[in-house]
């Protein structure tokens, strides 16, 4: 069964075992169930799911990379900095190739 959250499954998980039991049912939440399912296509792309770990530690990472440079130097260690780095990244993430291309043309007549 898919659940909303862990605490959902588990209330769901005790009302159905309090009132006929339940016998080899798994109990997942949507993130999980939709990793499951994408895992075969990212493992024969070359690619593995980012741990929310990793990710964050390359967030901070790129932000203490900014201290003093820039405009943004000055708040290189603030939190904020930090989620608005990451929402960018994650918005970049769901991007198609050609967007991706367009971007960096995009970019390279900025300079």
């Amino acid at each position: 069964m898919v659940a909303p959250s862990p605490y959902a499954g588990l209330s769901l998980r005790r009302v159905l075992a309090s009132a006929a039991g339940v016998v080899n049912v798994r109990f997942i939440v949507l993130p999980r169930l939709a990793e499951y399912l994408g895992s075969p296509r990212l493992v024969a792309e070359g690619k593995s799911p980012l741990s929310s770990l990793v990710e964050m530690a390359a967030i901070r990472e790129t932000g203490s990379g900014m201290a003093g440079e820039g405009p943004l130097g000055a708040i290189s260690d603030q939190p904020k900095l930090h989620r608005s780095l990451l929402n960018s990244y994650r918005d970049l993430d769901r991007l198609t190739k050609e967007q991706l291309d367009s971007v960096r043309l995009i970019r390279l007549e900025r300079k």
